[in-house]
């Protein structure tokens, strides 16, 4: 390897070349070596006309079979690339990007059964946890599990705690939930499905039922049949079809609806992300075009056409936010929130809140995998001028448990938290173009009812507000 000045060289064994990176083993170690910068001599060198970038994309089932897919054609698309798509006995589905005018290669993505890493780049899709330990981690869109119902009776909303009696009950009926005594026929997702595990998680810690087995005995596994007009569950968002889903109402009457804002900014409490997770090290430059694209919102149509929430920034007005005040209400604000709340509304009215709020993790200032996406997909749209000579302020909030003052200092400290984090991706020259500012209101203004711990995790959150232009 000579430098193009000819000022250095040095001698080694190939290692490996991604189509940008020469990895080297040489008498000094293993070296990285950008190919713009030197010039490759020897019988080990690759023909750099000829780089083909490989990409091996595994992940849940249902992912492979619609989303994945989806996300390569419209980002080859994007791109200029013609696409043909081959299927190989015992190896699976690969897709083969060609430049259009040459005919050149430019690269390959195999979608692959196991999330076992092998010698090449990996991604992987999934609604699961991460498969290494080490992942790398960007939300690409979100799922959730969701109420649904064939008997018209049942209106809009179903009551938590209704449904929690009645899907431990030895002999199931309609009786709690439209007042008749007809047979009720549960459907529910696989326990062994992301979906289940929510569903059951969620309604074991929150609602106390005693018996996970006695919710899942004698529950029919899939989606609420709609020929079925004694069919009620739950089932993934994703796989509902056209069937409305049904909004969660609290004992303080204060109802949450599964919508894509929602659900989105994760005032749905059944939430469940997709995520893309790399391994660690380089990926080629084809590769990494390719994840960019998933996480952008420029996926926002395979997203959608897979029925997944896709991750959207926009600017929800404050004359929209009636709900809110209406659950705060509900709730029997104290002498001490009703203050807060008459602060929240003289501060921002006005002004416009985004699609995009910041939890932690339980018990931990560290944020959650969403709200990490959050970060950078914010610090991007700062970047990107979509805020310029406008300003942000990061507004906390925090649930119920503890003494009013200490839930304010509790709220500024988060909000002042999260700016710091945005803060840190920007460049100065990002920053100069947009004022950032940090203020809490503590408990005041609740998305839903405080009486579970998932819901009072709702209610801890960050929001970003910004003013009009």
């Amino acid at each position: 390897m000579t430098a193009r000045d000819g000022a250095l060289s040095v001698e080694g064994q190939l290692l490996s070349f991604d189509g940008e990176i020469f990895r080297v083993e040489t008498p000094f170690g293993v070296l990285t070596l950008d190919q713009s910068d030197v010039v490759c001599t020897g019988p080990g060198c690759p023909e750099l006309t000829a780089y083909i970038a490989e990409l091996d994309i595994s992940g849940d089932a249902d992912l492979q079979a619609g989303l994945t897919p989806a996300l390569i054609t419209t980002f080859a698309a994007a791109q200029g690339y013609r696409v043909v798509q081959r299927i190989e006995l015992g190896v699976g589905t690969k897709f083969e990007l060609f430049e259009p005018d040459t005919g050149q290669q430019v690269g390959t993505f195999r979608l692959i059964r196991s999330a076992e890493l092998g010698d090449g780049p990996h991604i992987h899709l999934s609604r699961e946890d991460a498969p290494w330990s080490d992942a790398r981690v960007r939300i690409i869109a979100l799922d959730g599990v969701v109420a649904a119902a064939t008997d018209p009776k049942v209106g809009t909303t179903v009551d938590l705690f209704a449904v929690g009696q009645t899907m431990q009950a030895e002999v199931r009926d309609w009786s709690l939930l439209t007042g008749t005594d007809l047979p009720l026929d549960l459907y529910l997702p696989r326990r062994n499905t992301k979906a289940g595990a929510t569903l059951e998680q969620w309604f074991l810690r929150d609602l106390q039922i005693d018996s996970a087995d006695a919710v899942w005995s004698g529950a029919r596994i899939g989606q609420p049949d709609v020929s079925n007009p004694l069919a009620f569950g739950f089932t993934a968002l994703s796989r509902l079809g056209d069937g409305p889903a049904l909004g969660l109402e609290g004992a303080c009457g204060a109802a949450a609806f599964p919508t894509d804002a929602a659900i989105q900014i994760g005032e749905y409490p059944m939430a469940i992300p997709v995520a893309l997770y790399r391994q660690q090290g380089r990926l080629p430059r084809l590769a990494r075009e390719f994840v960019a694209y998933a996480a952008s919102e420029n996926a926002r149509d395979p997203v959608v056409a897979s029925g997944l929430v896709p991750l959207a920034l926009f600017e929800i007005p404050f004359a929209t936010q009636g709900q809110r005040l209406t659950n705060a209400i509900l709730q029997g604000i104290p002498d001490a929130g009703t203050e807060m709340v008459t602060a929240f509304t003289s501060a921002l009215q006005g002004q416009s809140r985004l699609s995009i709020a910041f939890r932690f993790q339980d018990g931990s200032t560290q944020l959650d995998a969403v709200s990490a996406t959050n970060v950078e997909r914010l610090a991007e749209a700062i970047a990107q001028g979509r805020f310029d000579d406008r300003r942000l302020t990061f507004v906390g909030f925090s649930d119920n448990v503890g003494e009013s003052p200490a839930n304010l200092r509790l709220s500024q400290r988060r909000a002042e938290a999260v700016q710091a984090a945005v803060s840190r991706q920007l460049t100065e020259s990002d920053a100069e173009f947009v004022d950032l500012d940090a203020t809490g209101f503590g408990e005041a203004v609740p998305i839903v009812c405080n009486e579970t711990p998932e819901n009072r995790r709702i209610n801890r959150r960050v929001e970003i507000w910004v003013d009009q232009r």
